[in-house]
């Protein structure tokens, strides 16, 4: 990070300072890097109109799931009274 230090923004340099516990020479003023204003607004902007709309996350739901499991576990059963011949009352 030594090697690294004359590049640093000043803003990160403050931070590396701060966290690290030890000063760094300041980097040279540069027009900085960091994002702007403009952008950090119109990304916060359209999180909240996503949230807004209501927009649930696509995926699975969960008695979808839960019906999954009920048949894998009926089908696993169902393999295992076959393989050791079980007589079940239930089943031909």
């Amino acid at each position: 990070m030594a090697d690294k230090a004359p590049t640093l923004d000043p803003k990160l340099a403050e931070v590396y300072n701060r966290v690290m516990g030890t000063p760094l020479t300041p980097a040279p003023t540069a027009p900085s890097a960091a994002p702007k204003e403009d952008h950090v607004q119109a990304f916060s902007q359209t999180e909240k109109k996503d949230e807004e709309k209501g927009e649930k996350k696509k995926g699975v739901s969960m008695p979808l799931i839960v019906l999954g499991i009920v048949i894998f576990f009926l089908v696993y059963a169902y393999i295992w009274t076959k393989i050791f011949n079980f007589q079940l009352p239930f089943l031909p």
